[in-house]
């Protein structure tokens, strides 16, 4: 018997915070080692890696999860687990995969017990799942599958938007997935540049282009601009 537990808004934290903003799981290792650590805290004393070029596996025989254990499991950001005692404890658990493929599939049994459970993601509804939660919008949304789950996602925020109307390369009216468009178009399919170029952009908004801007200085000062805030 397999029961199917869905995702709430309660089930992320606010450990993602810092999540977010260390980038974790730079590397495909990275996310493997994530995995062998949750194996090792559940005990296991044999653990299985199987790499195929469309499928990553891993089984153990660790204590497995009852109902209410699977339920926690899908929570983002919040950890139960003690850094004293447990290698992995920050609570990004079963979606430090995410950065590795489409889809994630875990199923698990508690040792002595006859139902068992499957935990299923689809990366590709995650974002709008992402938006549904309230107090989340697209910013919000993409800036976790960006930093948090390496996704290439372009992130948008009011410093872009305030740089390209200043310059004359937006609208005031243009909306959010129309100027993610536009960069997505532009830059190359790289998660470092992505990053970097967001970074970029939040430093110009920061130090130069305020909504009092400070022209004299900025990077961009010999490019036709105004000085209305958007």
């Amino acid at each position: 018997m397999v029961d199917r537990i869905e995702f709430q808004k309660e089930d992320i934290g606010a450990e993602i915070l810092p999540i977010l903003t260390t980038g974790l799981y730079r590397n495909a290792l990275d996310t493997l080692r994530e995995y062998i650590q949750n194996s090792i805290d559940a005990k296991a004393t044999k653990i299985e890696l199987v790499v195929d070029p469309d499928v990553v596996s891993i089984r153990d025989d660790g204590a497995g999860m009852i109902e209410a254990s699977a339920r926690r499991a899908i929570r983002l950001g919040i950890s139960e687990k003690s850094p004293l005692d447990n290698v992995g404890f920050r609570g990004i658990g079963i979606y430090s995969a995410l950065n590795l493929c489409d889809q994630l599939v875990m199923h698990t049994r508690a040792r002595r017990q006859k139902t068992g459970y499957m935990l299923q993601f689809e990366f590709k509804r995650m974002r709008d799942e992402l938006l549904q939660i309230k107090g989340i919008g697209p910013e919000t949304a993409d800036s976790i599958l960006l930093y948090g789950l390496e996704k290439l996602v372009f992130v948008v925020d009011r410093y872009t938007c305030r740089i390209l109307w200043r310059h004359y390369l937006l609208d005031e009216d243009i909306d959010y997935d129309y100027v993610q468009q536009l960069f997505t178009d532009a830059l190359p399919a790289d998660l470092r540049i992505y990053n970097e170029y967001h970074a970029l952009l939040v430093a110009l908004g920061k130090n130069y282009c305020r909504p009092r801007p400070r022209c004299s200085a900025c990077p961009l000062a010999e490019f036709t601009h105004r000085l209305e805030d958007h």
